[in-house]
């Protein structure tokens, strides 16, 4: 991916449906259900080991919201994401060398509020 241009970015998050946890948030140019796929299977995925444990009939990937624009900026609507997630729950991303290990309970992501979307917004 050349990272000076634009492209149509879908942040995401990974949760499992035993107990509506979310697991993971995420930002990829893919389509969600490749990645997940991705997620499960590479061993080098901060959550393969988490899914496969969990059962992957049990993991599910929802777009929490979409982007048009650079990586960089889509970067920052994830880590905003991540933060707002992290308050409360468990995440296993991944970045810049940091694991994020907070609780967060997810609800579905269908309950998420208009105004999570206008605090994500990038300036």
């Amino acid at each position: 991916m050349n990272y000076d241009e634009e492209n149509l970015f879908k942040i995401y998050a990974v949760y499992n449906d035993i107990d509506n946890v979310c697991l993971y948030v995420g930002c990829t140019v893919q389509d969600l259900d490749k990645r997940l796929y991705q997620h499960s299977h590479d061993k080098k995925s901060s959550i393969y080991e988490v899914i496969n444990n969990i059962g992957q009939e049990h993991v599910s990937i929802v777009a929490l919201t979409e982007y048009y624009g650079y990586l960089k900026e889509a970067h920052y609507i994830e880590e905003q994401y991540s933060k707002l997630f992290n308050e409360d729950q468990e995440l296993f991303n991944k970045k810049f060398g940091d694991v994020i290990r907070n609780k967060i309970k997810l609800k579905h992501p269908k309950s998420q509020s208009q105004g999570i979307k206008n605090l994500l917004k990038y300036k």
